[in-house]
């Protein structure tokens, strides 16, 4: 079990901090991609691991009433990045090895406030994801009193990831560079974050999308964390206007 050395950071603290850059190769998958390399590309990103990843972004609202889908789906290992273009809308055959890998129980699949991302997908584009974790009940076990990516990642490995791109246009014709490396960071900065605080996980831990509870606001999330009662939960007002956002390199664009 990996020691800790620090439980908190401020604000001020985090923008001290270098920015993180993952040197990833990452694979950009759309409604030009063709059946086939949605098969070969979600077989490989799956294929002899157990965990993965996660992340979504969604463009942002900026009026009351108004509101738009989940746009992206980030999923990471170690070494690879695996970033899913939602809009424009996929065909049911490239969505087939997708659902697959999102819905495979072998295959657990982390993020901070995944159950946000978990509910959006299946609201949105009836994906279901099944076997998952929120990264903020490892940090709460491990005694880190931080929430967000950005502080959990900075207080285990001291870089800040910038979240410059959180409020960009996600279903831009084309993402920029920018956008792609922010959008890979995070998923693979979760996978991180999970790979150093899997000694305090326990199968309470796991949920599936039914197993998700109803949290309707921040305060009652966050008391529902310190009360150690949360499972899969939401990312705060962000996720509101479900614009969200995150960085790694471009290898290959599809």
């Amino acid at each position: 079990m990996e020691e800790i050395t620090r439980s908190k950071i401020s604000n001020e603290e985090l923008r001290e901090l270098e920015a993180e850059v993952l040197e990833v190769p990452l694979v950009v998958l759309s409604h030009r991609t063709s059946v086939q390399e949605f098969v070969a590309q979600c077989s490989a990103l799956g294929d002899g691991v157990s965990v993965l990843g996660l992340d979504t972004e969604t463009k942002p609202a900026f009026k009351r009433g108004c509101s738009h889908k989940v746009s992206l789906l980030q999923l990471a290992t170690a070494d690879r990045a695996l970033l899913i273009r939602l809009e424009p809308v996929l065909s049911q055959e490239q969505l087939a090895p997708v659902k697959k890998l999102l819905e495979d129980q072998k295959i657990t699949k982390v993020g901070v406030g995944i159950g946000d991302d978990a509910k959006g997908l299946w609201k949105d584009r009836q994906l279901r994801l099944n076997r998952m974790v929120d990264l903020r009940l490892l940090s709460k076990a491990a005694g880190i009193e931080v929430l967000s990516l950005s502080k959990l990642y900075a207080v285990l490995f001291g870089k800040r990831i910038s979240k410059g791109q959180r409020l960009s246009d996600w279903e831009r014709e084309e993402l920029t560079e920018a956008q792609l490396d922010y959008a890979a960071l995070d998923a693979v900065a979760g996978l991180r974050i999970y790979q150093a605080l899997e000694g305090w996980l326990n199968e309470e831990m796991y949920r599936d999308l039914e197993g998700l509870p109803r949290e309707k606001n921040k305060r009652s999330i966050r008391k529902s964390l310190k009360r150690g009662r949360i499972a899969g939960t939401s990312k705060t007002k962000e996720a509101k206007n479900r614009g969200k956002g995150k960085g790694s390199k471009v290898a290959k664009k599809k």
